[in-house]
């Protein structure tokens, strides 16, 4: 139970950065965006 607990939470983990890089990524496309 407690390997199964871990894994959810590296998930999270995981779906949260890949959120947080989304979230960068078009922060800094819109700023080139702006720029141009």
């Amino acid at each position: 139970m407690e390997r199964l607990g871990e894994a959810t939470a590296i998930e999270q983990e995981v779906e949260w950065l890949v959120q947080i890089k989304n979230w960068v990524n078009f922060k800094r496309g819109k700023a080139i965006y702006q720029d141009h």
